[in-house]
């Protein structure tokens, strides 16, 4: 039996079942920024203690002076942020999560980022 990409659609896995839809203002750890404005891969953390996670950020103005270098990074950078998380189920639980605003960015320093160490951090480590 061969199988085309005709036949794919009927082999896709549904996309499941929404569990919870929110929208929350939290303070992220800004774990690795995409320093060329990129709206994917961001990666965060809830603090010391929180999961690391990836998002997607669609606030354009902040996408912008990222991009620009109007906005400096720093290790412990943070930002307090409208986040949407939507969880939802097929055979596993999937949670999605989006930065839709970011409101405000706290550094701990001044002073110029070392951009290589950021850069360290990012690299995909699987």
């Amino acid at each position: 039996m061969v199988i085309t990409k005709k036949d794919r659609q009927y082999f896709s896995k549904e996309k499941g079942v929404v569990l919870t839809d929110n929208v929350s203002e939290i303070f992220l750890d800004v774990v690795c920024p995409m320093l060329n404005g990129s709206k994917k891969e961001w990666r965060f953390s809830e603090g010391d203690d929180g999961m690391e996670f990836s998002a997607s950020v669609e606030d354009e103005e902040f996408l912008s002076s990222v991009k620009t270098g109007e906005i400096s990074w720093a290790s412990g950078t943070s930002i307090l942020a409208a986040v949407r998380t939507v969880q939802s189920k097929n055979v596993r639980t999937k949670t999605e999560r989006t930065v839709l605003e970011v409101k405000g960015v706290f550094s701990p320093a001044k002073g110029d980022v070392d951009v290589d160490d950021i850069k360290e951090k990012c690299v995909d480590e699987s």
